[in-house]
């Protein structure tokens, strides 16, 4: 069972980056396409429709990635950064 199948255009994207950002760019590219399935209410096996919805993405720390998807692209996204 193959999980969020890729387009060619995404597959080259990440075979011809740098070795030393293939990794941050492939998840990049799973938490964005998680976001818009999330978005759309499908499991993991969907088709998402990127072209749908508006998608962000998000450095919550050094190393990881993230993603929001919304429907339509007129909305921001605003994040802030809480410490005790």
């Amino acid at each position: 069972r193959v999980l969020f199948r890729s387009e060619p255009a995404e597959a080259w994207d990440l075979r011809i980056a740098p070795a030393n950002e293939r990794v941050l760019r492939f998840f990049d590219l799973w938490t964005r396409k998680e976001a818009c399935l999330k978005a759309e209410g499908s499991g993991p096996c969907g088709s998402p429709r990127p072209e749908r919805y508006g998608v962000r993405n998000l450095s919550p720390a050094c190393g990881y990635a993230g993603a929001v998807a919304s429907e339509g692209n007129d909305w921001q996204l605003a994040c802030w950064e809480w410490r005790l």
